[in-house]
């Protein structure tokens, strides 16, 4: 490897230097400043940006590197993730002068929403066009015609800025460099054409030069989109800082409670938080020695971007090993990965302030602080299925079924669908007295949901399956569930529609924080003639979970005396709200290990703000099709179908619902019941 050799091809390097002519005149061609020299030259922060400060740029040390990244020809990605208040945006603006001013690149930013990127352009984009000196003499004669919310242009150069939420906002532009700022706060998947690091890439698919740049906050995985592309860069550098005793470059790291090195403070001292986190120190990996947060900022100025393994380092914004520069057959993607404690910001009290209380509302259930300290203080994303600690699938208990019959509990039988794109799995459950249940089928019909032949076996099963107890009575599913949620929303009104809009029912939860279980409506929609039903899910997932551990090893509920019954059920023995599973064997093989996983699969999650948020590790249709069982009881307990299950007063301390005060001979229950061919 030799240092002199370029990254470009041939076109490439004469595309951009035909640039430089063109802007220059002919005359003789200046190389390019590198990104931190310019700013420092050129940038202005105005008081409106809010910044740490206003008036001319000043890179602190591991900026430096950074701004040289992005304006360097040699990378063709940077991907930075980092934590908040890095200064990024103003970065990002810097690049903006750069292009305009001096390299003649025109230039696409994406924000994730139209009215992000409205308050950005006034808060930063105007501000700089206005303040920034270099881009006066740039500025056209009918200037007001060219400066608008979405595009800005100047002689030899054009800036769109757009959000990030829409496809055609993705379509019909071009340009040299593409940055999409706070990405990882942009949808999954736009408009169902992919996400926004993909689409913004089309854009410069043209430019010889093309570049992308990604920065962004992190999120919580996997659907972090930051994350997903710093671990496809090529390098992902840290910025290292010397220790002030030893010297060994080290990257300035938080801690656990635990470890002897990185931030740490005097766990053992009793008193405020504030004086508490006046103890926080730095202690270095090799030697121990404790700095404060004064030393390690000026530490800085030794600072280097390296790889973990310090083999790779940042200079002018090209990658080294040793003194020479590392060449490939093609420009590298770089990957940049810092947290809060490199910003002059942000002190070591500051954190541990934080950190003390967030850890003590993590143990408490609420992970909102933690979270929020993760993501957007240690710069790292947030791993959900590391918090969940969900109830332990192997203590459910099981019991044999009289053979060929259901138990003779069952007075009313449900049955409910999830759709998924490749299968509709259902589960029926009956229900009794005081809203005991019982299991009774599981199924899955595999195929593609966007065609009619698994849904017509799904009509199939519905129709023709019935139960019968022992005493003979005969069980025809009473009430039928459809999850109308998701793309299948019309095929589900049509499917309801078609077989008894009375008997089945679309099914659309929202999350009902301290409402009844369901909202049934009191006449079927006009537009689809169906009785779409708003379930409230965090009432009835409550439900659901807390009537789960009635049915665990060591949770069992105490079975109430015959004198607690109502006279009408004085010969049965009751548990309210109990939960019965078959044993698995013949005619209930899905009733499996991966079902009583999916049963336990959601935990219930406070929001800093106090909103609950249910939280999935894995796959959870069955804990779903169970709550919308559920629903279906209660929706056959409105006037409508007149059930009474006389529900377990225990829900009262969750939902709240009003009293009722009907009664049902329930030895009358699957005796009527016309069957529905």
């Amino acid at each position: 490897m030799t240092e002199n050799v370029p990254l470009l091809s041939d076109i490439q390097r004469e595309a951009i230097f035909g640039a430089y002519r063109r802007a220059n005149k002919g005359s003789k061609i200046k190389k390019p400043s590198l990104g931190n020299t310019f700013a420092e030259k050129h940038f202005y922060i105005s008081p409106e940006a809010k910044g740490e400060y206003t008036g001319a740029w000043q890179s602190r040390p591991w900026q430096a590197e950074i701004l040289n990244v992005m304006a360097s020809f040699q990378n063709k990605e940077l991907s930075w993730r980092k934590a908040s208040r890095m200064g990024a945006s103003k970065m990002m603006c810097a690049l903006i002068c750069q292009c305009a001013a001096e390299l003649n690149l025109n230039v696409i930013m994406y924000q994730p929403t139209d009215d992000a990127m409205d308050r950005f352009v006034k808060s930063e984009i105007d501000p700089m066009f206005r303040d920034v000196k270099i881009l006066q003499s740039l500025k056209l004669s009918n200037s007001k015609k060219y400066d608008t919310m979405s595009l800005k242009q100047l002689r030899g150069f054009m800036l769109h800025l757009l959000g990030g939420a829409t496809p055609d906002n993705y379509r019909s532009r071009s340009a040299d460099i593409v940055i999409t700022d706070e990405c990882s706060a942009f949808g999954q998947d736009i408009g169902g054409e992919g996400d926004s690091r993909a689409l913004s890439r089309t854009r410069i698919t043209e430019s010889p030069f093309g570049k992308q740049i990604n920065g962004s906050s992190p999120k919580s995985l996997p659907n972090c989109l930051i994350s997903r592309a710093l671990a496809e860069m090529d390098f992902v550098f840290k910025f290292h800082l010397p220790c002030p005793s030893c010297g060994v470059l080290q990257y300035m790291d938080y801690f656990d409670d635990s470890d002897e090195v990185g931030i740490i403070y005097d766990h053992k001292k009793s008193g405020k938080i504030a004086e508490i986190a006046a103890t926080a120190r730095y202690a270095c990996v090799e030697c121990k020695a404790h700095h404060s947060y004064g030393e390690m900022i000026n530490a800085q100025v030794g600072g280097k971007w390296m790889t973990d393994d310090g083999q790779f380092y940042i200079k002018g914004g090209l990658v080294y090993s040793g003194r020479n520069r590392v060449d490939g057959d093609d420009r590298w993607n770089i990957g940049m990965d810092s947290n809060s404690l490199i910003s002059p910001a942000f002190t070591f009290s500051d954190y541990v302030s934080e950190y003390i209380p967030a850890k003590r509302r993590y143990g408490e259930g609420s992970v909102g602080p933690m979270k929020t300290l993760v993501n957007n203080r240690k710069g790292l994303p947030w791993e959900e299925s590391d918090t969940i600690q969900t109830m332990d699938h192997k203590l459910f208990m099981t019991e044999p079924y009289p053979e060929g019959f259901v138990p003779e509990g069952v007075m009313a039988v449900f049955s409910a669908a999830d759709i998924q794109g490749d299968r509709i799995e259902v589960g029926t459950v009956g229900y009794g007295a005081r809203e005991e249940s019982w299991w009774l089928d599981y199924q899955v019909f595999p195929g593609d949901t966007n065609k009619h032949e698994v849904w017509q076996r799904l009509e199939d099963y519905w129709h023709e399956k019935q139960f019968t107890t022992p005493s003979g009575r005969k069980l025809d599913i009473f009430l039928h569930g459809i999850d109308h949620g998701g793309h299948w929303s019309g095929t589900v009104e049509r499917f309801c529609k078609t077989n008894d809009a009375s008997r089945f029912i679309p099914l659309k939860g929202r999350l009902g924080h301290n409402k009844d279980v369901v909202d049934f409506p009191r006449a079927p929609s006009k537009q689809t003639g169906c009785w779409l039903t708003m379930i409230n899910t965090d009432t009835t997932k409550q439900i659901v979970q807390k009537r789960m551990t009635y049915s665990m090893h060591g949770t069992e509920k105490k079975v109430l005396d015959h004198d607690q019954i109502d006279d009408d059920l004085a010969e049965m023995t009751v548990q309210p709200g109990r939960m019965h599973f078959p044993s698995y064997g013949p005619g209930y093989e899905l009733f499996n290990e991966s079902f009583y996983k999916q049963m336990v699969s959601e935990v219930r999650l406070l929001k800093p703000s106090g909103v609950p948020e249910w939280v999935a590790n894995g796959r959870n249709e069955v804990f779903d099709i169970a709550s919308m069982n559920l629903a279906l009881c209660r929706i056959a307990q409105t006037p409508r179908y007149g059930l009474d299950f006389d529900v377990d007063v225990s829900d009262q301390v969750i939902a709240n619902p009003k009293s009722r005060h009907r009664k049902y001979d329930f030895s009358q229950i699957g005796t009527g019941l016309n069957r529905r061919r």
